[in-house]
């Protein structure tokens, strides 16, 4: 499957010789950190409210590992285009955003009652 989503996004339909610029060109430092889904002090003992925050965190997650992946690939693309050269290490970061991409909630299937 990784080969696949690389292969697609190498041969996506930018003029040749053009490097992409980078996914999030922003500093960590200026990046939105994660949101406070559980304020202090709060003993909220309603379900509905929970589910929500878990939701969001989940959703949260998410966007983070897909981003994580997207940025690798970013790097490997802007690499690949400029030398023709695989990067081994490049290739090694994709496959380990992939893999934590998978082991978000999203990929699992629902629990059974």
């Amino acid at each position: 499957m990784v080969e696949v989503v690389l292969f697609l996004y190498l041969f996506q339909s930018h003029a040749p010789g053009i490097l992409l610029p980078p996914v999030n060109s922003k500093s960590p430092e200026t990046v939105q950190r994660m949101p406070d889904f559980w304020p202090a002090g709060e003993t909220s003992s309603v379900p509905s409210v929970a589910l929500k925050r878990e939701a969001d965190y989940e959703e949260y997650e998410f966007a983070k590992r897909f981003n994580a992946l997207m940025t690798a690939l970013s790097d490997f693309a802007s690499s690949y285009n400029a030398d023709h050269t695989m990067n081994v290490k490049k290739v090694k970061a994709i496959e380990k955003a992939w893999r934590k991409l998978e082991k978000s909630e999203w990929f699992r299937p629902p629990k059974g009652d």
